[in-house]
């Protein structure tokens, strides 16, 4: 990172995701009447190392295993449990809108999310997949200098392990299937964020503003 004045993209690889709102955006308790897209990951010990040293407004949270399962709902990936009993965490957002007009929002901000399959080959499901909690991949930041030095948007998603998200309560209606009724289809324009349904990450999780 020689020069910190150009935008650049930087690549955090096998990460896992969670609380992932990029399909839709979740609303921003930071400034109430505005919503960001955004994602929480776990990374690796060494990765969250490396990460700090790059001088970028992001705080890097640590867990314990404990903890991690109270704020995601989920155990800790398996492939990062030390005897340290640590687990690091970013959280990355990207705003709907431009500067202080909520109004202006050009779609070309929101965040690209792909999955990949076995073959390696790409798809493109911005809007048409959820990123579950536990979710493999990688994620993309676009990074510049800023008044108060470098600054970090959420850029994209790779998602290799996907991990589909479940409405409240998990599996299917027995009703609905017994009547051949496709609920999702027939509920596709108000399907219910994790936010909505009581699944949203709680203050520890959140990391928005460097602190």
């Amino acid at each position: 990172m020689s020069d910190k004045k150009t935008s650049q993209i930087i690549s955090l690889q096998n990460v896992y995701f969670y609380y992932t709102f990029i399909s839709k955006p979740a609303p921003n308790r930071f400034s109430p009447g505005t919503e960001e897209w955004k994602t929480t990951v776990c990374i690796s010990k060494s990765e969250a190392k490396a990460f700090k040293k790059m001088g970028i407004n992001k705080t890097v949270k640590e867990f314990d295993a404990e903890t991690f399962l109270k704020t995601f709902k989920v155990e800790p990936p398996a492939e990062f449990v030390n005897d340290d009993d640590e687990y690091f965490t970013i959280s990355f957002t990207q705003s709907t809108h431009i500067g202080t007009d909520v109004t202006n929002k050009p779609s070309w901000l929101q965040p690209e999310a792909y999955l990949e399959n076995a073959a390696g080959e790409l798809e493109h499901v911005t809007d048409t997949i959820v990123v579950g909690n536990g979710s493999k991949g990688d994620v993309r930041i676009k990074v510049r200098e800023g008044r108060n030095g470098l600054n970090s948007q959420l850029h994209s998603v790779l998602v290799r392990d996907l991990v589909e998200f479940e409405q409240s309560g998990g599996g299917t209606d027995d009703w609905a299937s017994r009547a051949g009724v496709d609920l999702r289809a027939r509920h596709a324009d108000s399907t219910p964020t994790p936010s909505q349904i009581g699944s949203a990450p709680s203050a520890e999780a959140d990391d928005d503003l460097p602190f």
